[in-house]
């Protein structure tokens, strides 16, 4: 090691020992971040410390490399580093600042300096570049205008290029305040958009996502450009920002700071993604404890969630304070609306600063307006501000006034952006002062992988898909949801429904049973008739009934049917049930509403819809069906040039339970393909594109072959293998002694299989190649659970149903959803020689409940003994 290298080395080791020492007191201290009532600087004080290290580090590698010589070269910080905000794992911007062209001498200096750079860590980025090309590359990229704002000099000279550079940021000759603007608004809202535009995602960025930290960043970059003004208290002094305003931004900032830095070091890597495996040790870091009736990690995220919720609020509302700082020169068209409200471009705002003091009912009035007219499409800052403030106004005496219930009910049957009115509402304070049972749930996580948003995010959001149902796109996307609700009596009935489906959460007990109560006073309060409240309190209290139905019941069997129907009633309820109910679900998480989900829901919806038709019998329903669908398939095969005397004897074997279960398309489908087959002691195996209802398309595997041993465990062996995910799976037995096996299945990871012919004699190739092997028990792959199931306790649950009017026993599992699950049960069946008939798969984020209907040696399982080590291996096979 030369002289050179042992000073570089013992520069960095002191740097990395202070920064040690410096995150180790952090977590010594971080009981302090959970004490209520209280805003911590200790964090501000550690990034500010960290700063400095890294300045002391970077100095004295510059010196040691003689740069500091050197008088046309400058270090600057820049980015999170630049405005003293380094977390652990953060990157450290540095840009290397040169008058003119670098001597062969300076060139080496400065590539010394950037090798000891590798030494301090890889999280260093530095640029090299004369003033010129820096100021050229601002006015082409605005992102790095972006990073040049917060410019802070670590080492050099203070020459005349560096004063050059500093005028030409603070005069605005990179680019206009205006243009910069609408650049970084349109960053911030496509930036939104990536996170669903709500800041109650369940596994937050942190960072990125809106109410993050990056939201407070472009406040302060657009405020430096366009207005001077450097800091959050600059902003306060030219009043934008109220001292209130300020407080509250700073304690959220803190508290998020707070969890980014926890983050940083749990995860120890730049991770600014909340996910549920760092929360709870990120809650535990902070000091969060359980109390009654609480968690740690919940009361952690509702602490969360409160303060990105002020953040976008007030974010938003100073954005539109900014612009129209910047704007004010430029000439505003400005109408009246009424006495209280005018419209200044395209916003609202009040006509005098006593408007919601002198009429309390023009709180709600503003976003009654805001849905009647195309052109408006906000707030002004100062009306938003007067309205924040107006919210504490909001008691049970403004609540039952008539006036204010006569304009809610017209918010909700808004013909423009009813969903950005409420949004609006619930950020200004409105929405959960108005209604305090929707307030209680703002914020309100669910602390499972199935909802991927808080309760009241998830109900905006059911309110939004019942809105875009009434589009063009969605008459391609879901025909009949679309012509529904073109139909419906009253669509501002089902909004309410919408979104007090789930009101009740949180709450203990049955929110489906405690929602319809609440759903009942609402509807009083607002003058519903009788017949309108029974509707919406009767939807509130059975929002589960037709997603729990169509995913774990045969649909094809009459007596579902007609008992689903006995609770429906009739077709109107229908009608409004199956629209909240394809909502809902797609509100839960947007792969949830995959094209099987969807294909079940309308079957469902079609065979009651038909029942409350023709209220026919059962046998002459189930008779009736199985010949029409037979019928159909004929005709099928005629136009495919294949005649009824090839396929009758084949036929004659299925029986009326193939014909009920399967469509025309798919029964001419397996027709031909078992015609065709030309080797008929192999097993049959096919998989393609099933389309129903003309959109809805699935991937189905069907298996044609004798019957043997194992085979359910060995066919779900290789789709696991494979990578798929087993969606719904049905067994038949025909009197010839073949069974036919159809799994609908989608890629375990992407929910979407590449539907090209490779992929399919991929998939058939290894099921043949298995299924040949005759009655062996398959060896299974180790059972991985994934990282995000890992941090959730599932209870496995096992029951063995054995009802005498049933052709089958059931047996109902509830455990923590992994690859390879289903394999594992099939093993377990194998064992005990079970044949299964059908199954229902379902996934409710890190939770499987699957249904599986089966028989031993053709009948029930009546064996105590054997149900009962059945149960006790199932059990022990899962909860391992």
């Amino acid at each position: 090691m030369n002289h050179l290298d042992k000073h570089a080395f013992d520069i960095i080791t002191k740097y990395k020992a202070e920064i040690e020492t410096l995150d180790a007191g952090f977590v010594a201290s971080r009981h302090l971040v959970a004490t209520k009532g209280k805003t911590s600087h200790q964090l501000r004080q550690k990034l500010l410390a960290r700063s400095k290290i890294i300045d002391r580090c970077l100095i004295s590698l510059w010196r040691l490399c003689k740069l500091d010589r050197e008088n046309e070269i400058v270090l600057f910080a820049t980015g999170g580093y630049g405005r003293r905000e380094v977390f652990p794992s953060s990157d450290i911007d540095i840009l290397i600042l040169h008058q003119n062209d670098l001597t062969e001498a300076q060139q080496e200096k400065v590539e010394q300096f950037v090798q000891h750079l590798w030494d301090v860590g890889p999280s260093i980025g530095q640029s090299v570049r004369s003033l010129a090309n820096c100021l050229q590359l601002a006015k082409e990229d605005h992102t790095v205008l972006t990073n040049l704002l917060n410019l802070r000099k670590v080492i050099g000279q203070a020459t005349s290029f560096f004063i050059a550079l500093r005028s030409n940021l603070q005069t605005n000759s990179v680019t206009s305040s205006e243009h910069f603007f609408h650049l970084k608004q349109k960053e911030y809202l496509e930036r939104h958009r990536k996170h669903a535009d709500t800041e109650y995602n369940l596994e937050p960025n942190i960072k990125e996502a809106p109410g993050g930290l990056r939201d407070i960043h472009t406040l302060l970059w657009i405020s430096k450009y366009t207005l001077g003004l450097g800091s959050l208290t600059d902003l306060v002094r030219k009043r934008i920002l109220g001292r209130e305003e300020l407080e509250q931004l700073q304690r959220a900032y803190d508290f998020i700071a707070n969890i980014r830095y926890c983050l940083h070091l749990i995860v120890k890597r730049d991770e600014n993604r909340l996910l549920f495996n760092y929360q709870k040790s990120v809650a535990d870091m902070l000091g969060f404890k359980d109390s009654e009736g609480n968690r740690a990690v919940e009361h952690f995220m509702k602490t969360y969630y409160r303060h990105a919720s002020t953040v976008a609020a007030l974010v938003d509302l100073l954005l539109e304070n900014v612009e129209e700082e910047i704007s004010s020169s430029n000439e505003v068209h400005e109408v009246s609306i009424n006495g209280r409200f005018k419209q200044i471009g395209h916003k609202i705002a009040v006509t005098h600063p006593e408007v919601f003091k002198e009429t309390p009912s023009a709180v709600l009035e503003l976003f009654y307006l805001l849905g009647q007219s195309p052109s408006l499409l906000g707030v002004r800052a100062n009306t938003i501000r007067l309205l924040r403030d107006a919210r504490y106004n909001i008691d049970d005496e403004f609540r039952q006034a008539p006036e204010n219930t006569d304009l809610f009910l017209k918010i909700l049957g808004s013909p423009y952006r009813l969903f950005t009115q409420l949004k609006r509402m619930k950020r200004y304070g409105i929405l959960g002062r108005y209604l305090p049972e929707f307030g209680f749930i703002i914020g309100q996580m669910q602390f499972d992988l199935f909802h991927i948003y808080t309760v009241d995010a998830h109900a905006l959001l059911v309110v939004q898909n019942m809105r875009l149902l009434r589009h063009n796109e969605a008459r391609e996307k879901f025909p009949l949801a679309s012509k529904i609700i073109h139909n419906l009596p009253s669509r501002t009935l089902l909004y309410i429904a919408g979104l007090y489906h789930d009101i009740a959460k949180g709450r203990g007990g049955d929110h489906s049973v405690l929602g319809a109560v609440d759903a009942a006073a609402f509807c009083r309060r607002h003058n519903l008739s009788e017949a309108d409240t029974q509707l919406i309190s009767w939807l509130v209290l059975h929002h589960l009934v037709m997603s729990v139905t169509a995913q774990k019941m045969d649909i094809s069997d009459y007596r579902v049917i007609e008992d689903f129907a006995n609770k429906v009633g009739d077709q109107e309820r229908l009608d409004y049930l199956y629209l909240l109910t394809i909502c809902d679900i797609a509100a839960t998480s947007p792969k949830l509403l995959n094209p099987w989900r969807l294909s079940l829901m309308n079957q469902l919806y079609m065979e009651t819809s038909q029942f409350f038709k023709r209220q026919l019998d059962k046998s002459e329903h189930w008779a009736g069906r199985a010949s029409r669908t037979r019928t159909k398939a004929i005709q099928v095969l005629r136009e495919k040039g294949i005649l009824e005397q090839a396929f009758e004897h084949l036929w004659s074997g299925f029986g009326d339970e193939y014909f009920t279960k399967y469509s025309a398309e798919d029964i001419a489908w397996h027709t031909q393909a078992i015609l065709q087959h030309d080797t008929p002691d192999e097993p049959l195996v096919i998989a393609g594109l099933t389309q129903e209802s003309g959109t809805q398309v699935y991937t189905q595997i069907f298996i044609y072959t004798k019957d043997c041993a194992f085979l359910f465990v060995n066919s779900v062996a290789v789709l696991s293998e494979l990578g798929l995910n087993i969606l719904d799976a049905r067994v038949l037995t025909s009197n010839n002694g073949y069974t036919l096996n159809t799994y609908i299945v989608d890629d375990d990871q992407t929910g979407v299989i590449a539907s090209t012919p490779q992929i399919y004699r991929k998939i058939c190739h290894a099921m043949v190649e298995q299924l040949k092997q005759g009655a062996v028990i398959p060896i299974l792959a180790p059972v991985l659970t994934p990282r995000t199931h890992k941090h959730f306790d599932i209870k496995t649950r096992v029951r063995i149903h054995n009802q005498l009017d049933e052709p089958y026993a059931i047996i109902s599992i509830i455990t923590l959803d992994r690859s390879g699950l289903l394999a594992l049960i099939g093993k377990v069946f194998a064992k005990f020689s079970l044949s299964v008939h059908s199954a229902k798969i379902l996934t409710f984020g890190e939770k499987a409940e699957d249904f599986f209907y089966v028989s031993y040696q053709g009948g029930h399982l009546k064996d105590q003994d054997m149900c009962e080590q059945l149960y006790q291996q199932l059990h022990d096979v899962l909860k391992n």
